[in-house]
Parts: structure tokens; C-alpha cells; sequence
């Protein structure tokens, strides 16, 4: 596992017009629907735009034609990790440990 570095992930969210609020869904592949949560964290991750685009398009659809409240939209949300050492600074590059000399 790679501790360190940039993810990638995009998500479908979408905006309440009637209460003004923004989530992002989380899929159940048990029952097929998609829900609201508050975090990135339990929101169904996506590698490509590409899969988002069509999901959002679709779900805009559906919110028209069923009059709901809804405006759906990709997300694009990047995380980065970094080592640091004792000051608290980033770690750039792996230092090379000095060995001590064996007798």
C-alpha cells in the first residue's frame, strides 16, 4: 500500500434547490439507488469523469421528467499525502540511513 502521494477520485453530486443544499451519492449495489451523504468519504468513488458525465446526464434527466428538486453535477476531488519529519516539514526524497561501521 502507498502511503504517500495525489488520488484522484470524481463523484456525482447534487444540489437541493428547494433547501439550498449540496451532497454527493453513495450507490447500493444491493437495492440500485443512490443516496445523499455529507462526506467524500461514504460517496461512491469514480476513476473517470468519463462514468460521472453519463450518470450525472442521466440523473438530470430523470430529475426533469419527475419534477424533483434536484440539479446533479461531477465532482473532481484530489487528496494528497506527504511524510514528514520531526519539524513537521515534507519529506521529499527517501535519505539514506548511514550505517555504522562493523568491527
Amino acid at each position: 500500500m502507498t502511503l504517500t502521494g495525489k488520488e484522484t477520485n470524481y463523484y456525482i453530486a447534487r444540489y437541493n434547490n428547494s433547501s439550498d443544499e449540496h451532497s454527493v451519492l453513495r450507490f447500493n449495489s444491493y437495492n440500485g439507488l443512490f443516496s445523499a451523504v455529507n462526506d467524500f468519504e461514504q460517496a461512491t468513488k469514480y476513476k473517470t469523469f468519463d462514468e460521472v458525465k453519463q450518470l450525472v446526464n442521466i440523473h438530470n434527466m430523470m430529475a426533469n421528467l419527475t419534477n424533483q428538486a434536484y440539479e446533479y453535477y461531477a465532482m473532481k476531488h484530489d487528496t494528497e499525502s506527504f511524510r514528514l519529519d520531526e519539524n513537521g516539514d515534507i519529506v521529499t526524497e527517501e535519505e539514506p540511513v548511514e550505517e555504522q561501521p562493523t568491527e
